[in-house]
């Protein structure tokens, strides 16, 4: 069966828009952790530069687009709505577990666990829209 090429097109265009998604998920929660309502609730105790947060966010982009990849996100077949956004959680819920996983086994120190699990709910919720 071939593809029209405006599915294939759009096909084409999930894998920066789901980029763009991502990081606009991980700013997002940057921002709602330093937002001085939320601060004021629990004060901001961590030093995490947005450049050092950028550095984070990008490697995690990669290794969600790669999970995103291996659950057949990103394949030429057209699923119903209902599949892909079951598809689309499972596998935000497996980059999430290989993101915590990797922070895990190197020891790294990640500031703020709030914009670690904000960021996986803004995500699930801007590519689900974005989708």
């Amino acid at each position: 069966m071939f593809m029209k090429k405006s599915e294939l097109f759009l096909t084409f265009l999930l894998l920066p828009l789901d980029v763009l998604a991502f990081f606009a998920a991980g700013l997002a929660a940057y921002a709602l952790r330093l937002h001085p309502l939320l601060a004021e609730i629990r004060p901001v105790i961590f030093n995490l530069p947005l450049e050092r947060y950028l550095m984070f966010l990008t490697l995690a982009a990669i290794l969600w687009v790669a999970v995103f990849a291996f659950a057949g996100l990103y394949g030429a077949r057209p699923r119903p709505l209902k599949k892909e956004l079951v598809r689309l959680f499972i596998a935000t819920a497996a980059g999430m577990a290989l993101i915590f996983s990797v922070l895990f086994f190197s020891r790294a120190f990640f500031d703020s666990r709030f914009i670690v699990l904000a960021g996986w709910l803004f995500a699930v919720v801007f590519l689900s829209s974005e989708r």
